[in-house]
């Protein structure tokens, strides 16, 4: 009789045991999503080349001109324009393939602008 526990302290383990499991189920989902929509975009859209490196380098060239960085058809048309290869012809038209990110990102890949997008990449 000694080794059973009041009413109240199972209810706290198994509200931890809960916790840990839906804290376990959180992280699975988060890295399945972080596998998926990389493989999502690259079989929807046909981008084979580094699609986040020209979203982030376009908005960061667009804002540098003066465009929003998340006007979708401005970068669009601009990514046309200066990156101009077939690979990247589904970016910034979805969620996904546009730029969602805080300004700093577009901020930390200005330096990068300087030089033309090829020379940029493989810099």
């Amino acid at each position: 009789m000694k080794d059973l526990l009041p009413y109240s302290q199972y209810l706290r383990r198994a509200d931890i045991h809960n916790l840990i499991i839906w804290v376990g189920l959180l992280l699975l989902g988060w890295g399945a999503a972080a596998f998926i929509v990389p493989l999502y975009i690259k079989v929807h859209f046909n981008v084979t080349y580094p699609a986040s490196f020209a979203i982030n380098w376009t908005a960061a060239l667009g804002w540098r001109s003066g465009l929003s960085l998340y006007d979708w058809p401005a970068l669009h048309l601009l990514e046309q324009r200066v990156v101009g290869s077939p690979a990247y012809i589904g970016l910034f038209s979805a969620l996904f393939t546009t730029y969602n990110n805080s300004p700093m990102t577009a901020f930390l890949y200005l330096p990068f602008t300087v030089w033309s997008f090829p020379v940029a990449f493989h810099y």
